[in-house]
């Protein structure tokens, strides 16, 4: 006897849960920028300083801040996050299948 569920299993990837398009790209975009305001807040500075320190317009601080990342390419996140002082290293090995795919594994923790 078959159980049914009326729940789904996530694959710890809401963008591929709901079939949106890159969803490896959407969710690493959403890591970096939860990061870069995380970071924003835990130094308590204003959004003029994180703008200078970031080297980005301040109304687009306000956006990060939103989780408005649509129109931040993971380059320019790449930047910010580097602006932020973490080192980043990005790596490759051959994917177990056919198609390779994007994992965002770790960003520093601060206490």
């Amino acid at each position: 006897m078959t159980e049914e569920r009326d729940y789904t299993i996530s694959s710890d990837n809401i963008f591929a849960d709901h079939g949106r398009l890159n969803p490896e790209e959407r969710l690493m975009r959403t890591e970096l920028a939860f990061y870069i305001a995380t970071e924003i807040k835990r130094r308590g500075i204003s959004q003029r300083q994180a703008a200078t320190l970031l080297d980005i317009p301040q109304p687009h601080v306000s956006l990060l801040l939103q989780a408005k990342v649509r129109n931040f390419s993971l380059e320019r996140l790449f930047q910010m996050v580097t602006n932020l002082g973490v080192d980043l290293t990005i790596s490759g090995q051959l994917a177990a299948n056919e198609q390779g795919h994007v994992v965002l594994n770790s960003l520093p923790q601060f206490a």
